[in-house]
């Protein structure tokens, strides 16, 4: 069996949560500015906003349910769609591995405060919500995906049913 080397090191995910906690410690302080040189760069790269804090929590919370989960060998992926169709064989994104189950719980209404206080509590119980999404994600993704109509390559053969017109009996 091919061991599989891990997602991230357990050291880096830990130094990686905290980072993020006190960040958004910082954040629920309200983002306090001692001196100007800390003015002028909240000024330049003051663009987080609550968007942004809740990708990360919803990444830590993803990366920790991989962890969970049972390595799966690769497998090959073949279309089996019909000629003139191919199915959508790109990657899955993050928003739907978390799904909306996660995104509902990291959204909360109120103030930045309020929503940043939430944050700290999801990254929290981390473990727990990873394991929640990790027990929803055993079976994997179960939406189909669709069918998409290409275009004919040049010199393939076209079908076009060519209608008569056919006088109806009216007896």
């Amino acid at each position: 069996m091919i061991a599989q080397r891990p997602i991230i090191s357990a050291h880096r995910l830990a130094r990686l949560v905290a980072w993020l906690a006190g960040v958004l410690a910082w954040f629920a302080l309200g983002a306090p500015h001692a001196t100007p040189a800390q003015r002028r760069h909240h000024a330049r790269h003051g663009h987080v906003g609550i968007a942004t804090l809740r990708r990360a929590v919803a990444a830590i919370i993803i990366v920790r349910a991989a962890q969970l989960l049972p390595a799966r060998l690769p497998r090959i992926r073949r279309d089996f769609a019909p000629p003139g169709f191919k199915r959508r064989l790109h990657h899955i994104r993050l928003r739907a591995i978390g799904g909306v189950w996660l995104r509902r719980y990291l959204n909360r209404r109120g103030s930045f405060v309020e929503q940043v206080k939430h944050l700290i509590e999801a990254l929290r119980h981390a473990r727990g919500l990873a394991a929640g999404l990790a027990w929803r994600r055993r079976r994997g993704l179960t939406r189909l995906r669709p069918l998409l109509l290409i275009s004919a390559r040049d010199g393939a053969p076209h079908t076009h049913v060519a209608y008569t017109p056919r006088a109806l009996n009216s007896s």
